[in-house]
C-alpha cells in the first residue's frame, strides 16, 4: 500500500528536476541579419533565410548546426541568459558546438571567418557562463567584455602561414584568454594566454613548433566592426591606453623587420567619422572553397596502389607455392595453381602502374594567386 505515494513522490522529483532544466538551459537564438541571405545547416538539411524573415519566425540554434555568410552578409547571435551577443561577419561559417567543459559554458567553432562578442549593450551581462570559440587546437575563453576573433588567410606574410588562415584575437575591452594547444587528454594542464584592452595575440602552428604574437590592437579592426556595430546598440569602440598583461619582449630580428617594413601610423582624431568607402584592403575577409578534387583524385591513386599490392602479393604467393611444391602438392596442381598465379600477379602490376599514374595537383594557396 505503500508504493503508490512512493510512485508519485519520485515522479514528482523527476518533474521538478526536468522543469529546473528547462528554466536554466541556454537558448542561443539567431534574432538579426543583414546585408544578405545567408544559409542556416541542421540536421544535415541546409536552408537559405533572407534577413526579413527573421522578424517572421524564430531561429534557435542547437548543437551541430551551422551559420554561413556570403560576402555582406551579417548575422547576429544572441545567447540568453547572460545576454552575450555574437555578430557573424562576411564569408564566415560558424558551428554551435553546444554545451563547453565549465558549467553553463557554450561552445563555437569557426570554419573560416571572423565574429565579434560582446556583453556590452541593452541586454543584462554576467548571468550567463562562458563562451569558448575554437578552431584548429586554438581556443578562446570569453566571459564577459568586448572581443574579436579572426580566422581568416593574412594579406601579409607571416613567419609560418603561406597561404593559411591565422587565428587572431582582439580585446577591446574586458579580459580573455587564448589557449593555443588544448590537448584533449588533458585541457586543464593546456597554457592560457591572459589578454588586456587594448591588445591582440595571434597564434600559427606548424608542427612541431608554435609561434605566438602579441601586439596592440590596429585601427583597421576598430573601424572595422565601428562600421559593423550590433544592431541593436553597443559601444563604439577605440584604441585607449595600452595595458599590456606582460612586459614586452625582447627586441628580436623579426621585430626589428617589422618597425622597419611597417612604421607606426597614428590613429584619426576622435571627431573623424569612419570611412563609409568600403573596408580597406587588410579587413577585406575572402573566402577561399576546399579543394575537393584533390582530396578525391588523391582517395582514388591509395586505392589503386593498395588493390595493386594485394594482388600482387596474392600472385607471389601462388608462384612460390606452387614452385615449392609445398603442402606435398602434385606436378599436376602445382601446374595449374602457378597458371592461375599470374591472374592476380598482372592484375596487381596494372593496378599499381595506375596509381602511379595518378598525380592529383595540391591545391594552390591564395598567397599564389
Amino acid at each position: 500500500m505503500q508504493t503508490e505515494p512512493c510512485k508519485y513522490r519520485i515522479i514528482g522529483f523527476a518533474f521538478l528536476f526536468l522543469l529546473g532544466g528547462l528554466c536554466f538551459a541556454q537558448e542561443i537564438q539567431v534574432f538579426h541579419a543583414e546585408g544578405g541571405d545567408f544559409a542556416y545547416t541542421s540536421g544535415g538539411r541546409r536552408v537559405m533565410y533572407q534577413p526579413e524573415r527573421l522578424g517572421r519566425e524564430i531561429l534557435s540554434l542547437n548543437r551541430e548546426d551551422i551559420i554561413q555568410t556570403g560576402p555582406g552578409s551579417f548575422v547576429e547571435i544572441r545567447i540568453n541568459p547572460g545576454g552575450t551577443r555574437i555578430k557573424v561577419a562576411e564569408n564566415t561559417s560558424l558551428v554551435c558546438g553546444g554545451g563547453g567543459s565549465e558549467s553553463g559554458s557554450l561552445v563555437f567553432s569557426i570554419l573560416y571567418g571572423r565574429v565579434r562578442l560582446s556583453t556590452a549593450g541593452y541586454w543584462p551581462a554576467g548571468e550567463g557562463g562562458a563562451v569558448f570559440i575554437r578552431s584548429g587546437t586554438a581556443e578562446v575563453v570569453f566571459r564577459s567584455g568586448d572581443a574579436g576573433i579572426d580566422f581568416v588567410v593574412s594579406p601579409e606574410e607571416t613567419h609560418f602561414s603561406r597561404g593559411e588562415p591565422v587565428f587572431r584575437v582582439y580585446l577591446f575591452s574586458g579580459t580573455t584568454e587564448l589557449i593555443p594547444s588544448v590537448r584533449p587528454e588533458d585541457p586543464a594542464a593546456a597554457p592560457r594566454f591572459l589578454l588586456r584592452q587594448p591588445e591582440s595575440l595571434a597564434v600559427e602552428t606548424m608542427n612541431p613548433l608554435s609561434y605566438l604574437e602579441r601586439k596592440p590592437l590596429e585601427q583597421t579592426i576598430v573601424d572595422y566592426w565601428n562600421r559593423h556595430n550590433f544592431s541593436d546598440g553597443g559601444p563604439l569602440l577605440s584604441i585607449g591606453v595600452p595595458e599590456l598583461s606582460a612586459p614586452p619582449p625582447p627586441v628580436s630580428r623579426y621585430d626589428s623587420a617589422d618597425r622597419e617594413a611597417s612604421p607606426a601610423v597614428p590613429p584619426p582624431p576622435a571627431d573623424a567619422a569612419p570611412a563609409e568607402d568600403g573596408p580597406d584592403e587588410k579587413t577585406v575577409i575572402r573566402y577561399r572553397n576546399p579543394d575537393y578534387g584533390f582530396f578525391g583524385a588523391s582517395k582514388v591513386k591509395n586505392s589503386f596502389i593498395l588493390t595493386g599490392g594485394i594482388l600482387t602479393l596474392g600472385g607471389i604467393v601462388m608462384q612460390t607455392i606452387s614452385s615449392y611444391h609445398s603442402g606435398g602438392l602434385d606436378d599436376r596442381t602445382a601446374e595449374i595453381l602457378r597458371n592461375y598465379g599470374y591472374f592476380p600477379l598482372s592484375l596487381g602490376f596494372f593496378f599499381l602502374g595506375g596509381g602511379l599514374l595518378i598525380n592529383p595537383k595540391p591545391p594552390e594557396s591564395d598567397a599564389a594567386k
